[in-house]
């Protein structure tokens, strides 16, 4: 299985999204701002990943990854 995704708790997150055949897209925006880390952000999407692939009985393949910090009048962002 081939993966993409994004994801935070206390933020805005996305449906996992078909990207294709067996490819998967989530995103997540912290509202966190600079107070949330990207490594708990990311560690956080790829959870969610992980957990959408058991319940298909797949494994999660990471193919792509985007981020985007925090800085002044933009939150966190993470896709996988």
């Amino acid at each position: 299985m081939i993966f993409l995704a994004v994801i935070s708790a206390g933020c805005a997150t996305s449906e996992v999204i078909p990207m294709g055949a067996d490819a998967y897209m989530i995103s997540q925006t912290s509202a966190g701002g600079v107070f949330k880390s990207m490594g708990s952000l990311k560690t956080d999407v790829m959870k969610r990943a992980n957990a959408f692939a058991e319940s298909e009985s797949k494994v999660a393949i990471p193919i792509a990854s985007k981020e985007s910090p925090a800085y002044p009048g933009h939150m966190p962002n993470f896709e996988y």
